[in-house]
């Protein structure tokens, strides 16, 4: 069978082909992958988690914090990644002001970020 060809754009990849079920199509070595576990063991994470402190949003804490410090790193292996993150999140509509949030009526989203204050 052909390799599966994509093409990247608008934000999105679009294979060419049918893929079979549990077919490789992309690997991301685990050592290129931010997780909580990692979050946790280094740095202000493992003091953190040393501290024994009761956090009230521990998942978020965690990683906020190791993105924190990698951001004031030059040298971080991060640096590419960091660098394409956005500067502010107010195109977010969590973070929308009551005129905007009433543009969204009659979408999907109308009534969404409302919940999602609640969660974080």
């Amino acid at each position: 069978m052909p390799p599966v060809k994509s093409r990247y754009k608008d934000n999105f990849t679009q294979a060419y082909r049918l893929q079979k079920s549990k077919e490789q199509i992309v690997f991301i070595p685990l050592s290129h992958l931010i997780t909580l576990e990692m979050a946790k063991s280094v740095g202000v994470g493992k003091k953190l988690v040393d501290s024994g402190l009761d956090l009230l949003s521990p998942k978020h804490s965690f990683l906020s914090t190791f993105l924190l410090k990698e951001r004031k790193d030059p040298n971080s292996f991060w640096r590419p990644y960091l660098d394409m993150l956005p500067a502010d999140y107010n195109s977010f509509p969590v973070f929308f002001s009551d005129d905007e949030m009433k543009l969204l009526e009659g979408s999907p989203f109308a009534g969404k970020p409302e919940i999602g204050w609640r969660v974080i």
